[in-house]
């Protein structure tokens, strides 16, 4: 009597789940293989022969291993891998040490110590060493900063700065800048902007007889309208259009003088006001914005009390009252011109008390106008 079994290529084998003792041949691999009732394919029986790792299903060979190379689950089945490789794009956590075992990085208290090398050896940004960093840093810096900084610094900068003598540049907690751009001698280097509601500027100590205390600014002079200048530029700021260019009756400029109250509430009302205003306006390509020069002398709180000094348009001048130079006789008016080394000039004026009259000056001689 002779059994005959279930028989098929391995690849059809593995389309059909044989029931529970139910034997199957493969006519392509020369295998028994013996059903469960679930395993689909069933399972091999041992028939002697000699089977490696690619025999398992949940084993892939096809690239061929290399020597030392150890199983690795890649999440769907084993593979073939070196022995501690990491795989692109994981993540690990773990220490790093060298070759002789010193930790460089501790990931359980989150430092970094050693030195960072280009491939040729040669420290590219950190020496651990020397204690130097080289390189661009690019992004946020949390801490402080110890040494010094070859380069530009780009972004926001929080925190005081201080000079080599610990004194204060920068005092981040007023918002002040104690010594600004100011060198050894509290002379002021060098700038481009100075943005801020208020500058107090220290006084410099008193020079030789006759000068007196402040400050002084220096700038190149290269000829007539181009040499030092304090320029003070005017805009109409409006909530819809933005800025625009002033109008008409529009201070453009203004330089106020008054002393401080130094802690006893406001400041004192100012004693000068030096006033520019716009008189023109033209498109400044074929006509011109003008402007007159003020000189406002307040006379108390209300505005309509204060003198007004005009220069306006061709150099015309208008105030309030004109005084001119005053002298006793002929004799004082030729000392003050001669003490002084003046030469009197066509079309000045002035006025003799000993004779009550005005005298103006014309074809080198002084005449009476009255």
């Amino acid at each position: 009597m002779s059994l005959r079994l279930r028989r098929g290529t391995d690849a059809q084998r593995l389309l059909i789940t044989p029931a529970e003792g139910e034997l199957i041949y493969t006519i392509d691999a020369k295998r028994l293989w013996v059903g469960d009732g679930t395993t689909v394919g069933g399972i091999m029986v041992n028939s002697g022969a000699a089977y490696g790792l690619d025999d398992l299903v949940d084993v892939d060979l096809s690239l061929s291993p290399n020597t030392g190379d150890v199983l690795k689950w890649d999440g769907d089945k084993f593979i073939a891998a070196a022995e501690g490789a990491f795989t692109p794009g994981g993540n690990y956590f773990i220490d790093i040490i060298d070759e002789d075992d010193n930790v460089i990085l501790n990931a359980t208290a989150g430092w970094f110590a050693g030195s960072i090398r280009s491939s040729n050896g040669t420290v590219i940004l950190v020496d651990a060493d020397n204690e130097l960093f080289w390189g661009d840093l690019i992004g946020n810096v949390t801490g402080n900063l110890f040494g010094t900084v070859t380069g530009s610094v780009t972004g926001d900068l929080t925190g005081s700065v201080f000079s080599d003598d610990s004194s204060i540049i920068i005092d981040a907690t007023s918002g002040k800048l104690p010594r600004l751009l100011c060198n050894v001698d509290n002379q002021l280097i060098t700038t481009d902007v100075i943005n801020a509601t208020k500058i107090v500027i220290n006084q410099l100590p008193i020079g030789a007889v006759g000068r007196t205390s402040g400050t002084t600014v220096y700038s190149q002079s290269d000829g007539p309208f181009n040499g030092p200048s304090m320029q003070l530029v005017g805009y109409r700021n409006l909530p819809d259009t933005g800025m625009q260019p002033l109008q008409v009756g529009d201070t453009a400029g203004q330089i106020r003088f008054s002393s401080a109250n130094f802690g006893n509430g406001p400041n004192r009302p100012f004693s000068v006001v030096l006033n520019s205003v716009i008189s023109e306006v033209g498109d400044n390509e074929t006509t011109f914005t003008n402007g007159k020069f003020q000189i406002i002398l307040p006379n108390g709180p209300d505005p309509d009390d204060a003198s007004f000094t005009e220069i306006t348009k061709g150099g015309i001048l208008s105030t309030p009252v004109l005084k001119t130079g005053v002298y006793a006789d002929a004799t004082a008016r030729d000392a003050y011109f001669t003490d002084r080394s003046l030469t009197p000039e066509d079309g000045m004026i002035i006025f003799l008390t000993s004779t009550g009259k005005f005298q103006g000056y014309a074809a080198s001689s002084w005449a009476n106008l009255n």
